[in-house]
């Protein structure tokens, strides 16, 4: 191959695996369990979410959620901060029916 040439191959082109890990200064095999753990935490934590936003009718964070990928910080900061208890607000609204009852 002539020195010019810039390889095609994906995995050890110039964007390849092999310098992703090389820019990091750690071997191809590490940098791609590293890759695989972040991938499968970033799915796992986008399907919660989205679940919970779907499930609590919250339809912009649903819509955030599912186009934003932040490597499951988006996910996380919903999760804890912004998700509706739906079991808590159903036993406040049967709370507040039967006092409406009384009265």
């Amino acid at each position: 191959m002539p020195p010019h040439t810039i390889p095609t191959d994906p995995f050890f082109g110039p964007l390849g695996i092999n310098a992703m890990a090389a820019t990091f200064g750690i071997s191809p095999l590490v940098f791609g369990l590293i890759f695989a753990v972040v991938a499968l935490w970033s799915v796992v934590l986008k399907g919660i979410g989205l679940w919970f936003a779907a499930r609590n009718d919250q339809k912009p964070w649903f819509i955030v959620i599912l186009l934003l990928n932040t490597f499951g910080i988006l996910e996380i900061v919903y999760l804890l901060f912004f998700r509706k208890d739906k079991q808590v607000s159903v036993a406040k609204e049967e709370k507040v029916a039967e006092t409406e009852k009384v009265v």
